[in-house]
């Protein structure tokens, strides 16, 4: 901009030259023909070669001056420059050689829009482009860049105007001193800034800015020049404190600067190929005071340092930026924090024509607090003309984090070791690529934790990174990525006798084009886990190996915020396959899952789960479990972020042909059942259950069984509600079943009754094969139940014999020895030889001990005994029940005969 504008004043004062040297010739003849002729000459050639919109007017032609009333110079559209009153004076006799007296402009307005600011980035990067090319520049000698072909200019009222800033400027300039100085007002500023310019031919430079009796900035400049040689030296020192309370730009940076200083030594041949011949010694120091960024953090004082030396024409440019320690200190709940950066070290070499450098660095960050961590990071850079940035950044980090078991939760002691190593390059069209082999790799130790210990984690982010983008059309970025995943190698988890096997596991995502307005989306939008857990045990508990994977996508936008997921669930050796579809709505707080259970075999061997037939006492002899069903749920959301949970499930489970053994001392066949979990309009919660067996042997057969059920349970937890519609079995020849069963958890005592309906006495008579008793008839009764918090009691359950009755014969050895023990046993010993009775009725009394209570009454008569009169006898007998269930087993051989059947 100030090289076109010298331009345009050399052609001016060229102009004006010619006009005086025409002035001269005419000045003998008619001035005033001369004024017309110049009025149509001068302006056709000013629009030549200034631009079409210029103009000029000359209003006077006399023997010593020229004066001209208008001149506008418009060399672009956003640039006008309006001059009045001109008057170039002059010595007649010194025109004749070439010579000028004085030049005075009355007034210069300088219009500048705001496109003129917009257009000098464009400008400054093709001057930083036209740097990488050495170009032969001619330097002019000060004194004769300074020798104008006037004695003096001045120019007493420059107006310079733009959207952004106005000044009002006085210059002056003669072949010993060039002088501007004047006010320059700021639009944000309240107060204007005085601006001061000396140029002198000795070479002494100055230009001063303040405001009022504040020095702002000043610039110091001595050149010193012979026909060869030129040599410069700069000593600049700015105010930065007050520049920053002044400049928003400057006040809105996260620093107090204070000051800062650059001074510089440049050497060059006045014919000189920049920057190849340029010989450079250039520092700069720039000073921060402490700052409170807030009422928790505070900012200490630090300094920057800038270093560019190059020695001698065919030496290196060399460029060092060294940083004082960086503190920032913090308070964060209650806890102290300090963050330390540096001391930061940039070190970069370019060769002469600044086409290529070389950049090493080395940065290191600090953060401590309870917790600590130190980064380190030493970047390499490599730029050439010809191909562009290429370069690595090997990363290293360490942290440690104290045990805190008195926070909530308790913190456990942790130590962090992170390397990793970067590649990139970026071409001079703007296609940049980052790359990783080995990606970055932590590794943390954990200390124990609520007794848990866990070994050293090895973790892999990013490996096989590749990573490149460039700019399209639009201007837009474009970010292309190959899967970005993250790995955990296998690891254990153990707490005395309870280990968790960790296998090696993985979350990959395959981004789609990436851009910084769907960023997350893309980057998140199709992704892949793989979590698997090893053969573990919990204590003696066996835990099945199982693997968890399948694609998850997350959106996550202003408008929508979504995780989708189709995960699988294989467990126990394959056996147990599980399949979920899974939707979720962080806005609405809303989400899904629909899931099904593939027939999972109900057999210990198959399931790789051999040590549970000794842990539970039941060998597993074949059946599959099954289900399916969905679930909604709504939750917590961003308009009620303390919103409680309301789930609402739809779901099915169910077991086929179950069959099992327990203790070898009771046998399951056939045994069926399914649970159905449902919320009708999101009321409460019904679980609807039936179950059936073919049979059920301790000892004591019970076949034919069914059960049916529906519990309800609000949505609170706090009660349940059971309702058996349905219950009964086959036992004893006979059949026991139950009318409606309700049972209320809100109450202590739940009662109801049990029906038994023609028990066959012989049946009953054979669990004891080896007692010596032989009976027949038909029972039929009611057992009442009353559940309490000591448990299930009979206060008072009836058994009747059906007409017309039956025979009782109890004939044993032990029989035979209390016939002989006692006169009135004896007698009831041989009554009961051979009973015939018509008449049997037992009372049934059962406490929550297990204390049972049987009152026997018969009538009938013995043919044998008493000549067959007719008896009465009563028989009260005690037992322990749970004793006696204890005691029932199923024979070995009935044992073998299940496990052949289903084996």
């Amino acid at each position: 901009m100030l090289k076109t504008c010298y331009g345009w004043l050399w052609r001016f004062l060229l102009a004006l030259l010619v006009l005086a040297a025409l002035a001269g010739a005419g000045l003998f003849f008619l001035p005033s023909l001369l004024q017309p002729m110049l009025n149509q000459i001068l302006p056709l050639l000013l629009r030549d070669s200034v631009g079409p919109n210029s103009e000029l007017h000359v209003d006077h032609v006399g023997w010593r001056n020229i004066n001209i009333d208008h001149l506008r110079l418009m060399p672009d559209a956003n640039t006008q420059i309006d001059i009045s009153n001109l008057q170039l004076n002059y010595d007649p006799k010194d025109l004749l050689l070439g010579q000028l007296d004085s030049l005075t402009i009355e007034r210069v307005l300088v219009n500048l829009s705001d496109q003129t600011s917009k257009d000098l980035p464009d400008a400054a990067s093709v001057n930083t482009d036209g740097l990488a090319t050495a170009q032969t520049i001619e330097l002019p000698l000060l004194a004769d860049l300074m020798a104008l072909p006037l004695k003096r200019i001045d120019a007493p009222n420059i107006i310079i105007q733009h959207p952004q800033v106005s000044a009002t400027l006085s210059a002056t300039l003669t072949p010993e001193l060039w002088r501007v100085n004047g006010d320059t007002q700021l639009n944000d500023l309240p107060l204007p800034w005085q601006i001061e310019l000396q140029l002198q031919q000795s070479g002494d430079l100055l230009l001063m800015v303040s405001e009022s009796e504040i020095l702002l900035a000043q610039l110091y400049g001595h050149l010193e020049q012979n026909d060869s040689e030129s040599h410069l030296t700069l000593d600049q020192r700015t105010d930065a404190s007050a520049l920053s309370k002044r400049l928003p730009a400057l006040a809105d940076l996260p620093l107090a600067l204070s000051n800062l200083h650059l001074s510089a030594d440049i050497r060059s041949p006045n014919t000189v190929r920049i920057p190849n011949d340029l010989i450079v010694q250039l520092k700069a120091d720039i000073q921060s005071d402490a700052l409170a960024l807030n009422e928790n953090t505070q900012m200490a004082a630090t300094q920057l340092t800038v270093s560019i030396d190059k020695a001698s024409a065919a030496d290196d440019w060399v460029i060092d930026a060294d940083s004082a320690q960086l503190n920032l200190l913090m308070k964060v709940a209650d806890d102290d924090w300090t963050l330390t950066a540096g001391p930061l070290n940039i070190s970069s070499r370019c060769n002469a024509a600044l086409n290529e450098c070389q950049l090493n660095s080395k940065i290191n960050t600090a953060v401590k607090g309870p917790a600590s961590m130190q980064i380190s990071l030493l970047p390499e850079l490599k730029w050439q003309q010809a191909t562009g940035i290429s370069g690595t950044l090997p990363l290293s980090i360490k942290g440690t984090q104290p045990e805190n078991l008195n926070a909530e939760p308790p913190i456990p002691r942790a130590a962090l070791q992170a390397d990793g190593r970067l590649e990139f390059n970026m071409s001079n069209d703007g296609h940049w690529q980052v790359t990783s082999t080995d990606g970055i790799q932590p590794h943390l130790i954990l200390g124990p934790y609520l007794g848990w210990q866990t070994q050293p984690l090895s973790l892999t982010l990013l490996p096989n990174l590749n990573v490149h983008g460039f700019t399209d059309e639009r201007g837009l970025p474009v970010i292309d990525a190959e899967s970005l995943s993250v790995e955990i190698a296998a690891f254990d988890v153990s707490q005395g006798d309870r280990v968790l096997h960790f296998k090696r596991n993985e979350i990959s995502c395959e981004p789609d084009r990436l851009s910084s307005l769907m960023l997350l989306d893309q980057l998140l939008g199709n992704c892949e886990m793989k979590l698997r857990l090893g053969k573990s045990k919990w204590d003696l508990w066996p835990i099945p190996d199982m693997q968890i994977n399948g694609p998850i996508a997350i959106t996550y936008n202003p408008t929508r915020q979504r995780i989708l997921a189709d995960l699988k669930l294989s467990a126990a050796k394959k056996q147990f396959n599980l399949r979920t579809h899974i939707e979720h709505d962080l806005l609405q707080g809303t989400g899904s899952m629909q899931w099904h259970l593939n027939d999972a075999p109900l057999d210990w061997g198959k399931l790789g789960l051999d040590d549970m037939a000794n842990l539970t006492k039941v060998q597993l002899l074949g059946g599959l479990l099954s289900g399916q069903g969905w679930i909604d749920w709504q939750g917590p959301n961003a308009e009620n972020p303390d919103a409680e949970w309301n789930i609402t499930p739809d779901t099915m489970l169910r077991a086929d042909g179950f069959n099992a053994l327990y203790d070898n001392s009771m046998a399951l066949e056939e045994w069926n059942a399914m649970l159905a979990l449902r919320r009708p309009q999101g009321g409460d919660y019904l679980l609807d259950a039936q179950v059936s067996g073919g049979k059920l042997d301790n000892g004591i057969a019970l076949k034919n069984i069914l059960a049916r059920s529906q519990t309800r349970i609000p949505a609170d937890f706090s009660y349940a509600l059971v309702d058996i519609y349905e219950m009964h079995t086959d036992i004893l020849g006979g059949r026991v079943y139950t009318p409606l069963i309700r049972y209320d958890s809100r109450k202590e005592i739940n009662a109801f009754g049990i029906r038994l309906d023609h028990i066959q006495l012989s049946e009953l008579a054979k669990l004891e094969a080896d007692s010596g008793i032989n009976a027949s008839g038909v029972l039929d009764g009611m057992l009442p139940i009353v559940l309490t918090p000591e448990g299930p009691m009979v206060p008072g359950g009836n058994l009747f014999a059906r007409d017309p009755g039956g025979i009782i014969q109890y004939r044993s050895s032990a029989g035979e020895a209390l016939k002989s023990s006692d006169q009135t046993v004896g007698m009831a010993m041989n009554l009961l030889d051979n009973f015939l009775y018509n008449q049997l009725e037992s009372g049934i009394q059962y406490q929550p001990d297990g204390s049972l209570n049987i009152a026997l009454q018969f009538q009938g008569k013995n043919p044998d005994f008493f000549g067959g009169q007719a008896t009465h006898l009563n028989i009260n007998l005690d037992y322990n029940l749970l004793d006696l269930l204890e005691s029932l087993r199923i024979t070995n051989e009935v044992v073998e005969k299940v496990e052949a059947k289903y084996r």
